[in-house]
């Protein structure tokens, strides 16, 4: 299995504010986020007619450039690798478990925002996230 895709994250960048009052003002502001592509691959496999195994990874270009970046949403290129196993237990149930393991890329921030926010620099050491999925299926005829 495998899929190629282009994410339109430019679209999302663009953030429109309304302030509501006796004079309602709207801001509009670019987060400069850019359009990405991502790419992934897969597989599964019966071991026997009761377990099923599967696996994948993924990556996803950098929506946004290092002065753009906002700890807000701290990615950079991002890694997925993933792995699961279903069993059936009986005709009507199956089991199943899976696991991500997600990084973020190294997501380094260089953000001068004036004299009263002043200056945001570093990087993310440690731009990570595990997900654990545990399922149970149960088909009602």
């Amino acid at each position: 299995m495998g899929n190629v895709g282009w994410k339109d994250w430019s679209n999302y960048g663009q953030q429109e504010i309304t302030v509501r009052s006796s004079t309602t003002t709207t801001f509009k502001t670019n987060l400069n986020y850019r359009d990405t592509w991502h790419g992934a691959v897969g597989m599964q496999y019966w071991v026997d007619p009761r377990w099923l195994l599967s696996t994948g990874f993924a990556f996803d270009t950098s929506p946004v450039s290092d002065t753009d970046r906002t700890v807000t949403f701290a990615v950079d290129q991002q890694y997925r690798v993933s792995g699961g196993a279903q069993y059936v237990w009986c005709e009507d149930v199956t089991l199943g478990v899976a696991y991500t393991f997600f990084n973020g890329g190294d997501a380094a921030i260089d953000q001068t925002r004036g004299p009263l926010a002043g200056r945001l620099q570093g990087e993310l050491s440690n731009n990570e996230i595990h997900f654990i999925n545990f399922t149970i299926k149960k088909l009602f005829k």
